[in-house]
């Protein structure tokens, strides 16, 4: 079985290049996009509080250290 795997992909690596080609398809289209030149802002400044929304509290099960 493996003998024929091998002979299958040794035969197809020596077929001409455009004979593989022919059976491919054509290759898709692409449209591409100018990047955009401007100043990047750093940073930005909120005002408000943050709160987390869920709470853990770690207790050791044994007493002393």
């Amino acid at each position: 079985m493996t003998r024929i795997l091998i002979a299958a992909a040794l035969a197809a690596s020596l077929l001409p290049v455009s004979a593989r080609a022919q059976g491919a398809a054509p290759p898709p289209a692409v449209s591409v996009a100018r990047p955009i030149v401007r100043d990047v802002v750093e940073w930005t400044d909120f005002i408000g509080r943050f709160e987390a929304v869920d709470a853990v509290d770690i207790r050791a099960r044994v007493a002393g250290f």
